[in-house]
């Protein structure tokens, strides 16, 4: 997310101004003030504490190591380092979601990251969490001893996602990337002018500068409340899919289709 320190700290304090513990305040029904969420065997506080996911990327072409950790022996090197360096939850992936990335089928992510998770589980106590939005990779990792489902796509890349985290009844992370959903984004400006940006292969196309103008303009209140309306959105879906509100994270997704 580009900008400024300051316009970065004005963003995260508009939008964590309207969270309420683990989960975003859509009413009175779902307002549910848990304290504390359980991942895997551990409790974690959802309130005035700050815990560190050390992210752990399976594959030849992450964004943010360059696919040095791809294979067992390397991943259980960086695993044991971020352990050392005090991460809470370790997040596995085995698909870059970097702008231009190419998708890769089930089989060659479960590849990746099963025999991965095998070898943290034998290792660390630590929970670990899965980064997927197939379902069928979330399943499988998550019998072979994943905590936690991340998915960016927010339960819309995969229709069957919502029925492995409700069957499993583990704690989710869902992404937002706009809208509610990982393919657009729709800001409507004071004037009632929408900026839509749509994204193709992984990468985005739309007018970033008149976006980018637009939250300059207002201080970002226009992208805090589109963000927060769209994990609204994102919350309701997870809860009349049967999942329970108290076990869904819910992620901004800074970076992913916002500048400043």
């Amino acid at each position: 997310m580009p900008g400024s320190v300051k316009d970065v700290r004005h963003f995260f304090r508009s939008l964590l101004g309207a969270v309420m513990g683990n989960i975003i305040c859509v009413g009175d029904d779902m307002c549910k003030e848990t304290g504390r969420m359980k991942i895997g065997d551990r409790w974690f506080e959802t309130s005035g504490k700050t815990y560190v996911m050390g992210l752990l990327n399976i594959t030849p072409d992450s964004f943010s190591d360059g696919g040095i950790y791809h294979g067992v022996d390397n991943a259980l090197f960086h695993a044991d380092e971020m352990v050392r360096q005090g991460a809470d939850i370790i997040d596995i992936g085995g698909e870059s979601t970097k702008p231009g990335y190419l998708p890769v089928s089930e089989e060659d992510e479960l590849c990746r990251v099963i025999p991965v998770i095998r070898a943290i589980r034998k290792r660390f106590s630590l929970p670990v969490s899965i980064d997927t939005s197939k379902a069928g990779v979330a399943r499988e990792a998550l019998e072979e001893g994943a905590d936690l489902i991340n998915d960016i796509s927010a339960l819309q890349g995969d229709e069957k996602m919502a029925e492995v985290v409700r069957k499993y009844n583990v704690p989710c992370c869902l992404m937002h990337q706009g809208n509610g959903s990982a393919h657009s984004v729709k800001l409507r400006s004071e004037v009632g002018q929408d900026t839509d940006i749509r994204y193709a292969e992984g990468g985005m196309e739309g007018q970033k500068e008149e976006l980018s103008n637009e939250i300059k303009q207002d201080g970002g209140s226009v992208l805090v409340s589109s963000i927060l309306a769209d994990l609204k959105k994102i919350l309701r879906h997870a809860s009349k899919a049967g999942i329970d509100p108290g076990k869904v994270i819910l992620d901004p997704g800074i970076g992913f289709g916002k500048t400043t």
